[in-house]
């Protein structure tokens, strides 16, 4: 499955083309879940985008352990963006 482009669009327009973890130029859209373990992983809210240093960081890591804080962190920034994380 190939990326859909009007979502990727739409994930850099809503998090402002930001980091989320330290709101710098993002420079990837990144999946929560990855494409390997999620059928359906080019969905809306599977999406966040990072900074090159932090989406290194988050492969490094491991995705089951940090797509909870990823979770976490989408829904505060949403939060902060919008009052509400329902874009959906």
């Amino acid at each position: 499955m190939i990326a859909n482009p009007f979502i990727s669009e739409e994930v850099w327009k809503v998090f402002k083309g930001r980091c989320l973890i330290c709101y710098q130029s993002a420079s990837e859209i990144h999946e929560i879940v990855p494409r390997s373990q999620d059928k359906n992983w080019n969905r809306w809210d599977n999406r966040v985008l990072l900074c090159k240093e932090h989406h290194n960081w988050v492969h490094t890591q491991g995705a089951k352990n940090v797509a909870p804080t990823l979770r976490v962190l989408r829904e505060l920034r949403l939060n902060a963006y919008y009052g509400t994380h329902d874009r959906e």
